[in-house]
């Protein structure tokens, strides 16, 4: 139990570490410690709800895999999250380097919310268009990959696996979004 726990919290910490490093690099406007602990709670509870999710799932399906896993599996998948904010690091950097603060936070890497004109979409389905994006996606196929390896089944029926309880939990998330802005907007 030893062996498995020591390299669980440095991967834990490796994790955050880098999250609040790319973080603070674009949160240049507002970047405080109550800042720093509100990001590691969020970024905790999704790494728990992920895994407790598809631990669900699996057991309702009689699939035999250790919780403890499944939250490896998801602290590994987190680091798919790092992809947009170097890719705005190297965006702002680069190629847009006269862009504002404002900009910056508006920003969201290679998200269908970049590619239609906002000014014609309505104010609940901003929530939804900037979720939509590659890096989801990659996270869903990430996500189903290293499922898959451990569970020793084929990618589909893990990606199957993956879709019936994550991809439910995310859609309920997003409609639940889509509702509270609609009320209070």
């Amino acid at each position: 139990m030893r062996k498995i726990i020591l390299p669980l919290t440095t991967l834990i910490f490796s994790a955050l570490s880098l999250i609040f490093f790319y973080k603070s690099v674009l949160n240049i406007e507002k970047n405080s410690e109550f800042d720093n602990i509100v990001i590691s709670f969020n970024i905790l509870t999704r790494v728990f709800v992920v895994a407790l999710v598809l631990q669900i799932y699996i057991l309702l399906n009689k699939i035999k895999i250790k919780f403890l896993d499944l939250l490896v599996i998801a602290i590994i998948c987190e680091f798919i999250y790092l992809l947009p904010i170097l890719y705005e690091i190297v965006y702002f950097g680069i190629f847009n380097t006269e862009a504002t603060i404002s900009e910056i936070n508006n920003f969201h890497s290679l998200s269908i919310y970049n590619i239609i004109d906002l000014s014609e979409t309505e104010k609940f389905l901003e929530y939804p268009l900037t979720f939509l994006n590659l890096f989801e996606v990659g996270y869903f196929i990430l996500l189903s990959y290293l499922l898959s390896k451990k569970l020793k089944l084929n990618f589909g029926l893990s990606f199957k696996i993956v879709m019936s309880s994550y991809g439910v939990a995310l859609l309920l998330w997003v409609v639940v979004v889509m509702f509270f802005t609609l009320n209070y907007s």
